[in-house]
C-alpha cells in the first residue's frame, strides 16, 4: 500500500507577518459572530421553517457565483438540482397551496 506524499511545494507560513494574520482572524471571528447574531434574529423572528428555506439556497448561491464569476458551465443536473430547491422551497413555504386551495372553494 503507498502512502500519500506530502508535497514540499506548499507554501508554508513564515512570510507571513503577525499583523496579516492577526487581522486575518479578526475578520474571521467578526463575521463569523455577526453570521451566529443574524441567524438567530432570523430564527426568533421568522422561525425554524423560514430560516432552512434560506439555508437550501447556499448550494444554488454557491453554484451560480461559480458560473456568473469564475466561468464554470452548468450541467443539466446542476440546472435539474436547482429547479428541485426552488419547488421544495415553494412547497414548504404553503403560499402556492393556500392559492390553490382558496381557488376551489
Amino acid at each position: 500500500m503507498q502512502q500519500a506524499r506530502i508535497d514540499a511545494r506548499v507554501p508554508q507560513c513564515g512570510y507571513c507577518e503577525s499583523g496579516t494574520i492577526m487581522a486575518a482572524a479578526g475578520l474571521l471571528v467578526a463575521t463569523t459572530a455577526a453570521a451566529y447574531l443574524i441567524y438567530f434574529r432570523v430564527l426568533k423572528t421568522a422561525g425554524a421553517t423560514n430560516l432552512l428555506l434560506v439555508t437550501m439556497l447556499i448550494p444554488v448561491t454557491a453554484i451560480l457565483l461559480g458560473f456568473l464569476f469564475l466561468g464554470e458551465t452548468l450541467s443539466l443536473s446542476e440546472l435539474t438540482g436547482m429547479a428541485l430547491i426552488a419547488f421544495g422551497l415553494l412547497s414548504i413555504d404553503g403560499r402556492i397551496w393556500r392559492g390553490i386551495l382558496a381557488e376551489r372553494t
